[in-house]
């Protein structure tokens, strides 16, 4: 089964952030054991992961539970292409190296 690389981004609030967490334990347990955190904080969640599922099926396969979505004032996946940025040596950019490989090379001169 080809893999494919996501990004998961959550919009939460006060109220539902430990919705977060949940679905990041779901994603551990239902989708990819590997998945790692690209930031929390008081008001988004955003992971990575990689599937053999399109889009779709992670969104039903993590949300399964109605209730789940209603925990969200927005969610969004979206498959990472080849080509990529973030600044430095990071973690997201370990991660994007190891799991897309290397960004595209600038065409600007410097």
């Amino acid at each position: 089964m080809e893999t494919r690389n996501y990004v998961l981004l959550l919009s939460l609030n006060a109220q539902n952030a430990a919705a977060g967490k949940l679905t990041f334990a779901h994603l551990l347990s239902r989708i990819d054991h590997d998945a790692r955190p690209l930031w929390i904080d008081s008001g988004h969640a955003g992971f990575v992961l990689t599937s053999g599922l399109p889009g779709v099926d992670v969104w039903r396969k993590l949300l399964a539970d109605p209730h789940d979505v209603e925990n969200f004032n927005d969610a969004l996946i979206l498959e990472i292409g080849h080509d990529w940025s973030t600044r430095g040596e990071t973690k997201h950019a370990n991660w994007l190296a190891t799991h897309v490989g290397p960004p595209r090379p600038s065409l600007l001169r410097r």
